[in-house]
């Protein structure tokens, strides 16, 4: 993508020097070149830096009292007990010092896949997401909330849209705004489950290897415990966006454990409930790069929406 998300991320060297200071010692050598990363949505310090010996390393820090700072928290406490199988970086160290948070990772050379139709990238993505299921099950992480509390207060954005529609409401929305409300919590109860989930699987949130040509996961900021599918299910409306019809995005995932024995019904609430809070939310978005993300996601959902449904 091309759209810058965040203003300018403080540099490594923007971090005081005792953050940096322990962040060498537990290096073992000093840095020797920084490359900022401009993708993602946060604001924090994300670089990939090459160290004296050779290595390299991914680092990312934010203040300590910043409100995104438990997502931090998280994703590197999440590194720490994953798997060793599991399609992700590993993590080196976390420190919280001098009012950052600072966490350093396996740095990987590589580059966000393709999701077209037609491309090469495609079947590492869905061998990726396939290994979640499999390697994150049962939960390693027991701090994760469950997944139906994390998705329960964000499911109802078409009943706020019916209670106050915004003027620029498209057409199709209005059309059948009472069956989306109708049908936006069903999949609620499908959610709970014990596999560790990511989810937020999107193009960016996923790496593929320059040396292996293997897909890795990254960015495991917002995690619950639940049902298998529903990281499955999230893949769809980004094949969408990519240029895929919705069936075939979903003929692609039929190979997945957790999609295909899924309950239709439930599937199609879940790309309700998701189109609903997309729907709901760019509009209020806090930076441009979010709100482009949110209302091509909510074009692709009620793509995907039409297409379970039929409705016109």
């Amino acid at each position: 993508m091309t759209t810058t998300r965040t203003p300018r991320r403080p540099l490594w060297t923007d971090l005081p020097v005792a953050v940096r200071s322990e962040a060498l010692r537990l290096f073992g050598v000093a840095v020797r070149g920084e490359q900022s990363q401009s993708g993602g949505f946060t604001p924090g310090v994300a670089s990939r830096l090459s160290l004296r010996d050779g290595r390299r390393v991914f680092v990312k820090a934010i203040p300590a009292d910043h409100d995104l700072a438990g997502t931090y928290r998280a994703e590197a406490a999440i590194a720490g007990c994953l798997p060793p199988q599991t399609p992700a970086p590993a993590r080196w160290w976390t420190t919280e010092l001098e009012g950052w948070v600072l966490t350093a990772f396996d740095d990987v050379e590589g580059r966000h896949p393709d999701l077209a139709p037609g491309s090469a990238d495609l079947p590492a993505v869905l061998d990726a997401v396939a290994a979640l299921g499999s390697t994150l099950t049962p939960c390693p992480y027991a701090a994760a909330p469950t997944a139906v509390s994390e998705f329960g207060p964000l499911f109802g954005g078409w009943g706020a849209l019916r209670a106050a529609p915004p003027a620029d409401l498209d057409d199709w929305s209005q059309r059948h705004l009472d069956a989306l409300v109708a049908t936006e919590t069903m999949c609620l109860d499908a959610m709970a489950g014990d596999t560790l989930l990511h989810t937020d699987l999107r193009d960016d949130n996923l790496m593929i290897a320059t040396r292996t040509g293997r897909v890795l996961v990254i960015d495991w900021a917002w995690p619950a415990r639940g049902a298998a599918w529903v990281d499955v299910a999230s893949l769809v409306p980004q094949l969408i966006r990519a240029g895929h019809s919705p069936a075939a995005a979903e003929d692609l995932l039929a190979g997945i454990t957790g999609w295909s024995g899924t309950d239709p019904e439930v599937l199609t609430s879940y790309a309700v409930a998701m189109t609903g809070l997309w729907e709901r939310d760019w509009r209020t978005a806090t930076s441009p790069g979010l709100r482009e993300y949110r209302r091509g996601a909510a074009t692709a959902g009620r793509q995907w929406v039409a297409h379970r449904t039929g409705w016109q």
